[in-house]
């Protein structure tokens, strides 16, 4: 069995530029319309914007005084 041989023409770097870039978005909503059908996606994105770090709004009726 011979290693194969992968040619950097500039089709393939924009190819596997586009996939390096679109693959993340394409499993986000994947995700999201997985978990849709399970009730889970105010999970998802709670876990999402913890991630990423945005401040989601505080819940008023959970918020200890």
């Amino acid at each position: 069995m011979t290693n194969r041989v992968f040619k950097r023409t500039p089709i393939n770097i924009i190819k596997n530029l586009l996939y390096t870039l679109f693959t993340p978005v394409f499993i986000y909503i994947a995700a999201y319309f997985l978990l849709q059908f399970t009730g889970l996606e105010a999970k998802m994105q709670e876990m999402i914007a913890i991630g990423s770090g945005i401040n989601l709004p505080l819940d008023v009726e959970n918020v200890s005084r």
